[in-house]
């Protein structure tokens, strides 16, 4: 006995945040009704979204320096892969309680996955001097030009079950212009 299996998706796009049921529908494919089931949509906030789609870590070995110890630290940038992104500045640190060695200009590239979620993950080698003793404040920033993924839907069969003001594919991601946003790591003390 063999078996065929063909799967159908297409991505939908909210314009607002709740709980949401799509109906059962029918459809015929090749003279033949199949029966699509009941779905539930959970949508929140457009921020929890774009908060995983990119961030800024410092990594560092360990918790407590010395005064005038150096420790070699890697700060990294992490893009989700559908996002497009330019530095508009260097990444820059804040805060005096520390020295750091001069920047490559260009950073190591390489792709990890975490969560589930595929990262083009750009990683700046730097070392970290301490300067005062006591908990001090480390933080960094970069400034991005970023391209949001553009979620418009291919022209599709199921495009009439979609046809609502809900699904609206343009109001949430800008269509090509790039947007300026400024990533901050947490504070390290």
């Amino acid at each position: 006995t063999r078996t065929t299996s063909i799967t159908y998706s297409f991505n939908v796009q909210a314009e607002r945040e709740g709980e949401f049921t799509l109906e059962a529908w029918q459809v015929n494919i090749k003279g033949r009704n199949y029966r699509v089931p009941v779905a539930k949509l959970h949508v929140v906030p457009q921020g929890k979204e774009f908060e995983k789609s990119m961030f800024l870590k410092l990594d560092i070995p360990k918790d407590n320096f010395y005064v005038g110890e150096s420790i070699p630290c890697h700060l990294n940038l992490y893009l989700r892969r559908d996002i497009q992104a330019r530095m508009r500045a260097y990444p820059e640190k804040t805060g005096d309680a520390f020295t750091q060695s001069e920047l490559r200009k260009e950073p190591h590239s390489a792709q990890e996955t975490i969560d589930g979620q595929i990262y083009r993950l750009f990683s700046w080698p730097l070392t970290l001097t301490a300067l005062k003793a006591g908990e001090e404040a480390l933080s960094y920033k970069i400034e991005l030009a970023v391209i949001l993924p553009n979620k418009r839907r291919r022209k599709s069969p199921f495009d009439t079950l979609f046809n609502d003001s809900f699904f609206n594919t343009d109001s949430l991601f800008n269509r090509g212009n790039f947007e300026n946003i400024t990533l901050f790591t947490g504070d390290i003390s």
